[in-house]
């Protein structure tokens, strides 16, 4: 169940990379929302492939 929550995570990581490209020369406001969802996405997948792994070091 976790790697498919970090698959999903990574997906939308990777989709969010290609809206930042894609729309950069918008505003900045768009861009910093853009690379703040990015950020938050990145954290919450290594949160999540750190738990797995320790519950996998467990048994």
């Amino acid at each position: 169940m976790a790697n498919d929550i970090i698959t999903q995570l990574q997906a939308r990581n990777e989709t969010l990379t290609q809206a930042i490209a894609r729309y950069g020369s918008l505003n900045a406001s768009t861009l910093h929302t853009l690379s703040f969802e990015q950020t938050k996405v990145t954290r919450l997948t290594q949160q999540l492939a750190n738990s797995a792994l320790r519950r996998e070091e467990k048994r």
